[in-house]
């Protein structure tokens, strides 16, 4: 066996294509002979082995090739994590040589420059991907461990093609077997390689056809834990999480050390409502490795999840301690300062997390909406157009926009904004309830009643769509109808001054001074005087 690693000008056969001229291809291959493989294999398993061997070899080649990458050389990766790069980024491509009838040799071969505009991009995309590109790196380490195993038995018994008889015959049971399930292991990481291109190229169509590959790499080998793990993360995404945590704990029974099992299953934990469950598992992690950010960063959402807020603060900033460069951290920070109700600390917080990703869409969006809370309406607009713009289609981002554009005085941009949340979530009661104020502003009244009738509708107990019809009602010169719905305000809400001042108002309208003034004198004692010094200075109330 030899490595062939040069510039070459060749013509290559590929049995059933038509030759094809290469001019100066950039090449890593490696061949191996069958005829070196166990004597005892049939000759599906040699190939299996061959081309196990030969991969493993152009792996090995391509590690070395990557820390001359421009891209990588400045990211600082260890070898293992540059495997699982390599791994992601290149398909190694598998040639089977005959020789008449019978196959001769496999070779593995791959074009690192290949298709490079492709490459560059899928590159970047594992480079951001950390999970993902963990799974490869434990499916190359697998293969190299199944092969070092190999190579070990094959000392052990002298060679295993120039076994003497009389010890190959001694042994024959053992090799066999231990063979068998090498090879079996080798299957299942290739059918685990398999799935994990399917992921990382089009997840979201080919879920059902990664879980069959991989229940088959877990059938084939029930002890690897890479492919248990795998599944388990798939599973957590189908959001199946009773069987994820099934998996991730028989990945522990294997390997009770394995971080990313106890990280993971923190994970099913916490999305199957079971938090203290997830706190133990992120705890153990992190006495594994107190230095990973990420699990510290999975902790902080936990406690999030508890309103544990001090708490999941200082896990964020043990994160971002650990590791800058994480938007994640940034934007978890940033909603707990929310809730803190510190929103500057939460718009510099969105800032850095934009800054590190300029497509994370969900910062953008938290931080319009509190750009928008804080009446910076014009730069909730841009942040909010922005997450539109790449693709979000979510109500409460429209609507969010709508709130804006609306406070901006451009009442038909809003009203369009309230009819886009509506259509993507017909139920959405407060969309109703300001697309409606919006018509009554533009004085459409009998729109603005129909969309607050639907609101009251979906959400007979919300006080702000009484009090919006009400206020819509009195615009339209309906008194009667108008102290209706006040009315019902005050119900709801009996501390509630707006409801008092505007039905006292209403009442006035209507030439009922005693009951106006006595609802304009109950507001003032709620703590909204202005209107009841303006009535008592025009003589209505004394």
């Amino acid at each position: 066996m030899k490595i062939i690693i040069k510039y070459i000008s060749i013509i290559l056969l590929l049995f059933f294509i038509p030759s094809i001229l290469l001019a100066e291809e950039f090449v890593i291959s490696h061949t191996v002979s069958l005829s070196s493989m166990p004597d005892s294999a049939s000759q599906s398993e040699k190939i299996t082995l061959a081309t196990s061997i030969s991969k493993n070899n152009v792996m090995d080649k391509l590690v070395d090739y990557l820390k001359n990458h421009p891209e990588i050389k400045s990211k600082n990766l260890y070898e293992r994590e540059l495997g699982g790069l390599a791994a992601g980024t290149y398909k190694i491509e598998i040639v089977k040589k005959p020789d008449g009838a019978k196959l001769q040799s496999v070779t593995a071969f791959v074009k690192p420059d290949e298709n490079s505009e492709y490459l560059e991009k899928t590159m970047l995309h594992l480079l951001s991907d950390v999970p993902l590109r963990m799974k490869f790196q434990v499916n190359v380490s697998r293969r190299s461990l199944l092969l070092v195993e190999f190579n070990s038995m094959s000392v052990r018994f002298g060679g295993l093609t120039a076994t003497p008889e009389h010890r190959f015959r001694e042994n024959k049971p053992v090799i066999h077997e231990y063979l068998k399930q090498i090879i079996k292991s080798l299957r299942a990481v290739d059918l685990e390689e398999e799935a994990l291109r399917l992921w990382r190229d089009d997840l979201k169509k080919s879920r059902e056809k990664i879980k069959d590959y991989l229940s088959e790499a877990i059938r084939l080998d029930p002890a690897y834990a890479g492919a248990l793990i795998a599944r388990g993360s798939l599973l957590n995404l189908l959001e199946d999480y009773q069987q994820a945590i099934v998996d991730f704990t028989r990945a522990i029974d294997i390997n009770s050390e394995d971080r990313r099992a106890y990280i993971n299953r923190g994970i099913s934990y916490r999305n199957a409502g079971q938090p203290e469950k997830a706190l133990n598992d992120y705890n153990y992690a992190i006495q594994l490795n107190p230095k990973d950010a990420g699990v510290y960063n999975n902790r902080g959402n936990v406690y999030s999840q508890l309103g544990k807020d001090r708490e999941a603060l200082s896990d964020y900033n043990t994160s971002i301690q650990i590791n800058p460069h994480s938007p994640q951290s940034f934007y978890n920070r940033g909603k707990t300062w929310i809730r803190l109700r510190r929103t500057a600390e939460a718009i510099e917080d969105f800032t850095k997390a934009i800054s590190l990703d300029p497509a994370y869409i969900e910062a953008y969006i938290n931080r319009g909406i509190i750009y928008g809370q804080s009446g910076k309406f014009k730069m909730a607009v841009q942040d909010l157009t922005r997450a539109i713009d790449m693709g979000v289609r979510d109500a409460r981002v429209f609507y969010n926009r709508g709130l804006s554009l609306y406070r901006m005085g451009k009442y038909n941009d809003a009203i369009d904004d309230y009819s886009r949340a509506i259509d993507l979530a017909p139920d959405y009661a407060d969309a109703y309830i300001n697309r409606g104020g919006a018509y009554g502003t533009l004085r459409k009244y009998s729109k603005a009643v129909e969309d607050l009738d639907k609101a009251i509708s979906i959400n007979p107990e919300d006080p702000q769509a009484y009090l919006n019809r009400g206020l819509v009602y009195q615009e339209w010169k309906k008194y009667k109808k108008a102290v209706t719905d006040y009315t019902k305000v005050i119900e709801l809400i009996p501390q509630n001054p707006l409801a008092y001042v505007n039905r006292g108002i209403s009442y006035l309208l209507m030439g009922e001074k005693k009951p106006a003034c006595a609802d304009i004198r109950k507001a003032c004692d709620l703590g909204e005087c202005d209107n009841l010094r303006m009535v008592e200075k025009k003589g209505y109330c004394r």
